[in-house]
């Protein structure tokens, strides 16, 4: 059997994807619905003014290999895949506007910590055991666009997850 690899996604834009998707079920549980309406999430970096605010960057960061189990064998023999624990990094850039300084402060440190406690208590892949860990970075100080207060905040999002040695998806 040929795997069309183009129709098949990495295991990185699946985590990718299911960071959004967990976002988009369970974020409106953590910060409310009005702070949160119209987000507008992006998978590159781009150029993000105040009519695109609030909006969320999903940014590939990268992954390593942090542990592997001793292949084994068959009865026949035949070189078993072992299993494999990957670290996959992200960052997810936060971005907000306000109507004052401090405002724009506020907003941007209530989204970030709804983000983090929203990722920690519902991410999952499928059944798959995952380990979720969210490091913050300092706010950005205020940028003035018009009558409108802009800032970002980094959140360096690492996932834990396992899968067989030698595969390219879950």
């Amino acid at each position: 059997m040929t795997v069309d690899t183009d129709a098949v996604p990495s295991i990185t834009n699946q985590i990718a994807t299911a960071i959004k998707d967990t976002l988009d079920l369970h974020l409106d549980e953590y910060i409310g619905r009005s702070q949160i309406r119209d987000l507008y999430y992006h998978f590159q970096p781009e150029v993000i003014n105040a009519a695109l605010c609030p909006a969320l960057g999903i940014y590939d960061q990268g992954w390593e290999t942090t542990l592997e189990t001793i292949r084994g064998r068959d009865g026949a023999g035949n070189l078993l895949p072992g299993m494999v624990e990957n670290r996959y990094s992200f960052s997810l850039m936060v971005f907000v506007k306000g109507r004052k300084r401090e405002d724009s402060l506020l907003v941007v440190n209530r989204l970030s910590d709804a983000v983090r406690a929203c990722l920690q208590n519902n991410f999952q892949l499928g059944g798959i055991p995952v380990n979720v860990v969210v490091r913050a970075g300092d706010p950005t100080g205020a940028v003035e666009e018009g009558s409108s207060v802009l800032r970002a905040t980094e959140l360096r999002v690492k996932i834990d997850t396992w899968s067989l040695q030698g595969h390219t998806t879950f």
